[in-house]
């Protein structure tokens, strides 16, 4: 069981920014998400690109509880938001 467990602590963890394509084919759901890079150019500023960060390929049972639980997390983040607004009025300008 330890053994496992090291196998799935080894799994890293990729950050994106956009989804940049969808589809499915034979009951298989495939996305393709980016991340945007910035990389210093020559006049002082940045050039940034969206780029494939990662492309998940799941089936039609893990894509429907992938929808769920992002609906979940999403109220979550939302409630917790509104909670924050309401307990902190001053710092969101609605100040009485």
């Amino acid at each position: 069981m330890k053994e496992q467990s090291r196998t799935i602590d080894s799994i890293g963890i990729t950050y994106v920014n956009a989804v940049m394509s969808r589809g499915h084919f034979n009951s298989v759901v495939n996305i393709s998400l980016g991340v945007i890079t910035f990389d210093p150019n020559q006049d002082k500023g940045s050039d940034t690109d969206l780029v494939v960060a990662c492309r998940l390929r799941m089936d039609e049972m893990c894509a429907m509880q992938l929808y769920d639980e992002l609906g979940k997390v999403l109220q979550g983040m939302e409630l917790a938001r509104k909670t924050m607004d309401d307990a902190h009025p001053l710092l969101n300008g609605k100040a009485n």
